[in-house]
This record gives structure tokens, C-alpha cells and sequence, in this order.
């Protein structure tokens, strides 16, 4: 049985996780965590959002934010998310 689609509310607050495949590290460069907290300035220009809380691992994150409007969640999470993967593998 298929997952009930998300409700993407305008001015919706959001848990957004992501995960290294297989668990491995996703932040394995010392550098990577500057990296990507770099990249949430252009995300919340572009995309209209408000980052209240994050927690990066070596292996996963956890960002709470507050979307302007709820249908840029998977362009902001795209977004972000190749963004450091395109800097990760440059390195």
C-alpha cells in the first residue's frame, strides 16, 4: 500500500531529514559542514524560508524550517542538497 502524499501547507513549518545511502557519511571532508551551511543563505533567498533549528552529522541532518510557500519543499531540499553534492564531488 502506497504512503498518503504530503500536505504541503503555505507557511508550514517542516522536519526535513536526509541521509547518506547506505548510512554512510555525507559530511566525511572536515570541511563539508561549513559547505553546506553556506548554501542555506542562496536556498533562503531563492526559495523563501526561514531555518529555526538544524543539526548536521556525519551521516545525516536535520533541518526545521518555515516555508513561505509549501510547494518549494522538494526544490528547496533539490536545491540544497545537490548544491553540496556538486561541491563534494569537485573535492
Amino acid at each position: 500500500m502506497p504512503r498518503k502524499p504530503r500536505q504541503l501547507l503555505d507557511g508550514g513549518y517542516y522536519h526535513l531529514i536526509a541521509r547518506g545511502n547506505n548510512r554512510l557519511f555525507v559530511f566525511a571532508l572536515p570541511e563539508g559542514f561549513e559547505t553546506f551551511t553556506r548554501l542555506v543563505a542562496p536556498a533562503k533567498t531563492k526559495y523563501h524560508w526561514s531555518l529555526s533549528h538544524y543539526c548536521l552529522m556525519s551521516n545525516h541532518l536535520h533541518l526545521l524550517g518555515q516555508l513561505e510557500r509549501g510547494v518549494d519543499l522538494p526544490k528547496l531540499m533539490q536545491f540544497l542538497l545537490f548544491e553540496y553534492s556538486r561541491w563534494y564531488r569537485k573535492q
